[in-house]
């Protein structure tokens, strides 16, 4: 039985089928792996930080605080004389909203610094954000689709989130 696989294989027949299979199967290899590195390395971040440029357009007004703040902010600020500034107004809800429809999951708001912290999962989607005339930058902020942080975070339950 040996004797006749030993001749099989030596067969200059077999041997050039052999060899060109194992080409193909490499080749076949090398494009996938090729390709999915190409895939990965436009995907290797899935969460950004959009920063946006201004907060024109909001709803929110530094002349009703209490719109947008706790009794207990206010009492707080009178308490220790603190004015009120244009970044204690909510991130503009028709920005987040706009973003939201061009496919990225809105995670937090953050109205200090008038951005959001987004997932993405294609950079096409990523490239038409950047496209927005209210964007300033984007920042990549995470590699994993999972939490930042972890629990329910406080900033979800600002006006302007849904």
């Amino acid at each position: 039985m040996s004797n006749s696989f030993h001749i099989i294989i030596s067969s200059p027949t077999y041997t050039y089928t052999f060899r060109r299979w194992c080409m193909g199967i490499g080749m076949a290899i090398g494009l996938v792996l090729t390709c999915s590195n190409a895939i990965f390395a436009q995907l290797e971040f899935k969460k950004y930080w959009i920063q946006f440029s201004d907060k024109n357009g909001t709803p929110y007004s530094l002349s009703s605080p209490e719109n947008f703040l706790s009794e207990k902010a206010l009492a707080r600020r009178s308490q220790y004389g603190i004015a009120l500034q244009n970044n204690d107004l909510p991130v503009n809800p028709n920005y987040i909203a706009t973003v939201r429809d061009m496919g990225a999951t809105v995670l937090y708001p953050s109205k200090w610094f008038n951005g959001v912290v987004v997932q993405v999962n294609d950079s096409a989607t990523l490239l038409a954000i950047q496209e927005l005339p209210f964007v300033q930058q984007t920042k990549a902020v995470a590699k994993k689709a999972g939490r930042i942080g972890g629990g329910n975070h406080p900033a979800t339950n600002m006006p302007g989130f849904e």
